[in-house]
């Protein structure tokens, strides 16, 4: 379990903005953690679910697998919508455009697609984008543009439009394990599986920051959708949360075993982290306090996604299923 994808198989999440709310570990303001409950369980996939996500309306949800195999899903019926498919290899990362109605796969093989999850249909597909395995891939906020993080190191940026190359930002020292894009998209961050995580401006290309922030692999990286906060978990069973612009250490949570995948609620008020046991857990940003435990997979959860309303939140997990929770209002 060095790397975070292909060895691991675990997401990099997108949230979406919503005010800030004072409740206790609350994940929107019309939705509680403490009333999330298990709406459907997603099976189909034979071997790991290794991604996961949900459209910002949460209408569609998307898992990807270790048998390569892409499916869309109707979130409030649990039924499958597409099965896609067209990879050679483990899909080891998927990306959610924020206007959709987009996603990107990516595969152990150094290969990119993008699907039109309305449609079911491919809408781009590029061919050795890294060598050897991509770790992470994400959709800037444009909806234009990929950025993706591969075993070879090196952070690439796409363009949809043209298929092309747009710029590579400089390289880690090891394989980089995970990415994730600001909503505004100006800013970059980035792990590998030596531990480091680096800041980059996404506009210039150029290495804004450098932490050493884990003792082993950067397993997922977070930016909250207000822009304040860098959130990482890592093989040394740590969830660390700074500050985007500053080298300040808001919060150092540990306890957990094996903690593997990390989000933001879209108000930013709660730090939501995974773990190798099959349990999601949540922490209040105000005052790092431990919140409600979510149980319900057997095996590693490899994968979490929140939709823009907090309505919904999705996992997936070695166990071979995906889990869409249901908050109430």
């Amino acid at each position: 379990m060095i790397l975070r994808r292909y060895l691991r198989f675990a997401p990099a999440a997108l949230a979406a903005v919503a005010a800030l709310t004072l409740a206790a570990c609350s994940l929107g303001d019309e939705y509680h953690v403490d009333t999330m409950e298990i709406a459907s369980r997603l099976t189909g996939h034979t071997g790991p679910v290794t991604d996961v996500g949900i459209e910002p309306d949460g209408e569609l949800t998307v898992t990807t697998g270790a048998d390569a195999v892409v499916r869309v899903w109707n979130t409030r019926e649990g039924t499958v919508k597409f099965e896609l498919t067209g990879h050679e290899f483990p899909i080891c990362a998927l990306g959610m455009s924020l206007p959709g109605p987009y996603a990107v796969t990516a595969d152990a093989g150094g290969n990119i697609k993008v699907w039109n999850i309305n449609t079911g249909t491919l809408a781009m597909s590029i061919a050795d984008a890294h060598h050897g395995p991509i770790h992470d891939a994400v959709f800037a906020p444009d909806g234009q543009t990929v950025v993706t993080a591969g075993q070879d190191g090196v952070i690439r940026v796409w363009s949809t439009g043209t298929e092309s190359l747009l710029k590579e930002l400089g390289t880690h020292d090891a394989p980089a394990t995970c990415v994730a894009v600001g909503y505004r998209g100006k800013v970059l961050a980035t792990g590998d599986s030596a531990g480091v995580v680096k800041t980059w401006d996404a506009i210039s290309g150029e290495e804004t920051g450098r932490f050493e922030t884990h003792d082993g692999a950067v397993r997922d990286i977070a930016i909250s959708m207000d822009g304040k906060y860098l959130g990482t978990v890592g093989a040394d069973n740590r969830a660390v949360v700074r500050l985007l612009y500053d080298d300040t250490i808001e919060h150092d949570f540990s306890g957990s075993k094996g903690l593997s995948a990390v989000t933001f609620s879209p108000n930013s008020s709660t730090l939501v982290t995974a773990d190798d046991e099959g349990n999601v857990g949540y922490w209040d940003m105000r005052d790092g306090t431990y919140g409600r435990t979510l149980e319900g997979h057997t095996a590693a959860v490899t994968s979490i996604d929140i939709a823009h309303s907090a309505e919904f939140l999705v996992t997936g997990s070695e166990d071979g299923t995906a889990i869409i929770w249901q908050a109430r209002n």
